[in-house]
């Protein structure tokens, strides 16, 4: 027996029989028919080898199961949370569905109540849900979307499965609520970046954090700043250099959830300045020195006069007295240095009292402080006055040089600086003696026993170094003790033995004696 197929159309394309055997097989993918026929019909035709004219046919219905499965989501449910401020064709979720047919594709659509329905939009081919339009004027707080997955959308046989999207959007219903601050009084030497308050707001509904920001008033911004996340408020610049040297500073500060950032409130603090606190201080509670009459005018007066502000104010000074204190002093206002304008002989004061202000000059409140300052003027009026003049002294002429011979005193009851003594007089006194000048010793300056003199008178003078115009003098006798010792022999007795017939003139012994008086030459006589 032999077996082939005819007829009906598509069927001959998809199958195919055995000739010998007679089994009908597929062959080819039913999943290429266009047609997508649930079933075929083939004619099996049946005939004898030997009389192949002789045949015989059958009918063979062949169903087909086609889309076997439906898509499958990989979630049964989805969340999303986004801010009522979400853009309009950003992702919010992706759905995910997939279908064990193969060549099926899966396709989506957004179903549910009328609200997803009004403001969500889902990609048929991607699952990509997004808005279509804005959520902001809407109250919602969760919108319920049904997502549908077919894959074979528009036909009977298709399948489909659903799932659900839930999305949240957290709504900022209230502004945060400040707690209210207390006024602050603040010194204007306040350090930069040092804390000045603490706003502190809570937010029922938070979503994010809250945040803090400054917002007003002029010129508050300037001198301060908040930090954005503890609210603490800081000097941002020296409140020294506020043009206006303002008193007050309105503060305006905004706080609101990071999440909903133009939910705001807004609360306000008064910080007090404390302008000028400090007045200028002096280094001391009063100044004193003493200077000669003789003080050189146009020279500084030594007194260090100096004043500090606390406030870095910079400080000017002003002398406060008599006419006679304007007419001899000059005080510099910027440092506070004193100088003498002219000769103190032209006046006979003893003292000068007057007043320094130091001041800071500062706009509207000026501070000040006073100091006094006594200027002592040492007058020369008595001169120096020798104690227990004229002076006598003996002394030796075998007196070493430089060995003292005595020492005159004096005594000055106004002195100025210091006694100094020198010798005035005529050689050969002056030859021979000199004196200290600061001590008043008189001490011998060459050897004494090349001379005869029995006696030298010194004429000395003692002045103030301090008014050296003033001399006082006096005399000093120093009489001399000369040749005060005898010559004496060493050995005091001596022997020779001679011949009588020695020549004349021939050396018998040679005797020697000594004199403390010399270097006077000795000569010796029989």
């Amino acid at each position: 027996m032999r077996y082939r197929i005819t007829g009906n159309y598509p069927a001959p394309d998809f199958f195919g029989i055995h000739p010998v055997t007679g089994v009908v097989f597929v062959s080819r993918d039913l999943r290429l028919d266009s047609l997508q026929l649930s079933s075929y019909t083939l004619t099996v035709i049946a005939s004898d080898a030997a009389t192949p004219n002789l045949q015989g046919q059958a009918s063979v219905f062949i169903n087909v199961r086609r889309n076997e499965n439906r898509p499958v989501f990989n979630q049964s449910d989805y969340n999303a949370n986004i801010n009522a401020s979400q853009p309009q064709g950003v992702a919010i979720v992706q759905v995910t569905a997939r279908d064990r047919d193969d060549r099926d594709t899966v396709y989506y659509t957004l179903a549910g109540n009328e609200k997803a329905q009004q403001f969500f939009y889902v990609d048929p081919r991607t699952g990509v849900v997004s808005l279509k339009a804005s959520i902001q004027n809407d109250d919602t707080a969760r919108y319920e979307l049904l997502i549908q997955a077919s894959d074979r959308p528009g036909a009977e046989d298709g399948q489909r499965s659903s799932t659900r999207v839930n999305v949240n959007v957290p709504r900022d219903v209230g502004a945060p609520v400040f707690q209210r601050p207390q006024a602050r009084r603040i010194n204007e030497n306040a350090a930069v970046n040092s804390s000045v308050a603490t706003f502190r707001a809570n937010d029922p509904d938070l979503q994010g954090r809250v945040l803090y920001e400054l917002v007003g008033d002029y010129p508050s911004q300037s001198f301060f700043w908040v930090d954005a996340t503890t609210g603490v408020l800081f000097v941002r610049n020296s409140l020294q250099s506020d043009s206006l040297q303002s008193t007050e500073y309105g503060i305006r500060v905004a706080a609101y959830d990071s999440v909903h950032p133009t939910n705001r409130a807004l609360q306000t603090l008064t910080v007090r300045v404390e302008r000028n606190p400090s007045a200028p201080a002096f280094s001391r509670n009063s100044y004193s020195t003493r200077i000669s009459e003789n003080f050189p005018a146009g020279e500084e007066i030594p007194l260090d006069i100096k004043a500090e502000d606390e406030d870095g104010d910079r400080i000017r000074y002003m002398m406060v007295g008599d006419d006679a204190i304007l007419r001899f002093f000059y005080l510099n206002p910027d440092d506070g240095t004193l100088t003498l304008r002219r000769s103190l002989d032209e006046s006979t004061r003893t003292a000068f009292n007057l007043q320094i202000r130091a001041s800071d000059g500062r706009e509207p409140v000026e501070k000040t402080s006073t100091v006094g300052v006594r200027i002592t003027i040492n007058r020369d009026e008595q001169p120096p006055e020798w104690l227990a003049a004229p002076y006598r002294a003996e002394l030796s002429e075998n007196t070493p040089v430089n060995d003292t011979v005595i020492r005159v005193i004096a005594s000055d009851s106004d002195l100025q600086g210091r006694l100094q003594y020198e010798i005035r007089g005529v050689a050969p006194g002056s030859d021979y003696f000199f004196m200290e000048k600061n001590t008043g010793t008189i001490k011998v300056a060459r050897p004494l026993n090349d001379q005869t003199a029995t006696s030298y008178i010194l004429l000395v003078v003692v002045w103030d170094s301090g008014n050296p115009q003033i001399e006082v003098d006096t005399t000093v006798t120093i009489t001399m003790r000369r040749n005060e010792f005898v010559p004496t022999f060493f050995p005091t007795r001596y022997e020779a033995s001679i011949s009588e017939h020695d020549p004349i003139g021939r050396n018998i012994v040679t005797v020697n004696a000594t004199d403390q008086d010399l270097p006077v030459s000795t000569e010796y006589k029989d």
